[in-house]
């Protein structure tokens, strides 16, 4: 793929944009950024869960979107109803596929850098916020840490042999590469020729033998400013290349914050753990376990009948 078609916005227009979102709110631009890929049959949840975690993020708070629906009439209609301020970054190309997640979250990312944030979290359109403490957690975490996430350890030899596996193919120069199909993971039938867009960060892991067994579980993490900083001076968050067999930003952004000596925390290690109990990859939660004290954010809720009764029977946050 092209660097072009990876490619998020542009530095020119989004510091318009981010400047006039800073006009009209009176907020502090993004001393606590987030970020959010919202892909197509995405926008109804996501336009939910931005307005939520609005409401319940510290007022300097500024939410930066990247466009990848295709559809950019229905993501334009946000901005008006969100407490805080929404900037509305295009994803060229889009609609992408999932296999390219990792890379619209790092050129993401790209975007933020240059604004130079105390703190960015990601959360996924399909994250529901449900109280202050979510981002008061993340932002005491990252004081000491560069990384925060509710984590979970992969036990499974074969999990983490194909993980790794996957890895050590994505450094080589030649190697195979992900195209679009029925699944959403897409179809592993092309030759790969030059280096996945990755490789730099991960082969820096593998030879300091800092591939991490446990990645965040699902819905969001917090990543310091400092680390962010780094990120971007280095390099490694520059998308340009081809795409590999690794398409999780979940692995891939551990892996290098790793490689960069960064540290990591498992917000299920600390005394806010019960909060953060309802995050993972599947929903083993109903209704009512999110009406529970504590309860910080729950992922994931999707765009299924169910899911959105789930949605509709919680309270609304109010300003």
């Amino acid at each position: 793929m092209s660097q072009k078609h990876n490619a998020i916005g542009g530095s020119e227009s989004l510091r318009r944009e981010a400047a006039a979102a800073q006009t009209s709110n009176g907020a502090s631009l993004a001393r606590v950024a987030v970020v959010m890929v919202v892909s197509p049959g995405e926008a109804e949840i996501a336009l939910d869960s931005l307005t939520r975690a609005a409401l319940l993020s510290p007022r300097d708070t500024t939410f930066f979107l990247a466009d990848n629906t295709g559809d950019l009439a229905t993501i334009a209609a946000f901005p008006p109803q969100l407490a805080r301020p929404l900037v509305i970054l295009p994803v060229q190309g889009a609609p992408r596929p999932y296999f390219e997640i990792a890379r619209a979250v790092f050129s993401l990312l790209s975007r933020v850098a240059p604004f130079a944030p105390e703190l960015v979290i990601k959360i996924d359109p399909d994250t529901v916020v449900l109280s202050p403490l979510f981002f008061i957690d993340l932002m005491e975490l990252v004081r000491q840490a560069d990384f925060a996430a509710a984590q979970i350890t992969c036990q499974s030899f074969g999990n983490n042999f194909r993980r790794l596996f996957r890895l050590m193919l994505d450094v080589l120069p030649i190697g195979i590469t992900r195209t679009e199909a029925n699944t959403r993971y897409g179809a592993i039938s092309r030759l790969r020729l030059g280096r996945a867009w990755h490789w730099r960060g991960t082969l820096t892991a593998l030879i300091r033998w800092r591939a991490p067994r446990a990645y965040p579980s699902g819905g969001a993490y917090g990543l310091s400013g400092r680390m962010l900083a780094r990120l971007g001076a280095s390099g490694r968050l520059v998308t340009s290349g081809s795409d590999g067999l690794e398409w999780n930003d979940d692995i891939l952004l551990p892996l290098l914050i790793r490689a960069l000596g960064g540290k990591i925390v498992d917000v299920r290690s600390t005394a806010a753990a019960n909060g953060w109990r309802w995050m993972h990859g599947s929903r083993y939660f109903e209704a009512e376990d999110l009406h529970q004290p504590g309860v910080r954010a729950a992922h994931p809720l999707k765009n299924t009948p169910s899911d959105l009764t789930i949605r509709q029977l919680l309270p609304h946050p109010t300003k």
